[in-house]
C-alpha cells in the first residue's frame, strides 16, 4: 500500500529542540534525509526496516496508561535509525502496520494516521526514551499552541 505524507505545520515551523522532540528548524541535514527517505519509501509502498507501532500501546499491544492523547490523535512512531540496536530485527514493517519486530533505534519519526492512506509527520526524536506520556505537561506533541493543519 502506498501512503501520502504531509509535514504538520507545528513540526515544520516549531521551536522544540530536545532529544525527545526536534522540530524542523533544528533538524540536521542527515535527519532531514532520514525523514525524506521514510516519506519516499511509504509513497512507493516499500517495506520498512524499523519497528512501527501506535504510541499508546506496548510491544504486546497492551494500552499504556497516560497515553490517551496519542490514541485520540492516532499517533504512531516509526524507529528510523541510524543508531540501530543490534539483534532486534525480526521482520519488516509493511503498510505502516503494527510491527514490534522491526529493528529498534533511538531515533523515531512521530506521525498521525489521518486516513487509510495518508499520514501527517508531527515530530522527530533523536532519542525517544524516556517516552513522554501524552498527559505530561512538557510533551511538545500536545502543547496548546500546536497547529497541525
Amino acid at each position: 500500500m502506498k501512503f501520502k505524507a504531509k509535514i504538520a505545520e507545528g513540526f515544520k515551523h516549531g521551536n522544540s529542540n530536545t532529544d525527545f522532540a526536534v522540530d524542523g528548524p533544528h533538524l540536521t541535514d542527515d535527519e532531514i534525509r532520514v525523514i525524506q527517505k521514510f516519506m519516499e519509501d511509504i509513497a512507493q509502498g516499500n517495506p520498512l526496516r524499523g519497528k512501527n507501532k501506535p504510541s499508546w500501546v506496548d510491544d504486546d499491544h497492551n494500552f499504556i496508561p497516560g497515553t490517551e492523547g496519542y490514541r485520540e490523535e492516532n499517533y504512531w512512531h516509526y524507529h528510523c535509525g541510524p543508531a540501530w540496536k543490534k539483534f532486534t530485527f525480526r521482520g519488516f514493517t509493511y503498510d505502516l502496520k503494527f510491527n514490534p519486530g522491526g529493528e529498534h533505534s533511538k531515533q523515531c519519526i512521530h506521525y498521525a494516521k489521518i486516513s487509510e492512506d495518508q499520514i501527517s509527520i508531527v515530530g522527530y526524536s533523536r532519542d525517544h526514551l524516556p517516552f513522554k506520556l501524552s498527559r505530561h505537561k512538557d510533551n511538545p506533541f500536545f502543547s496548546e499552541e500546536d497547529d497541525d493543519e
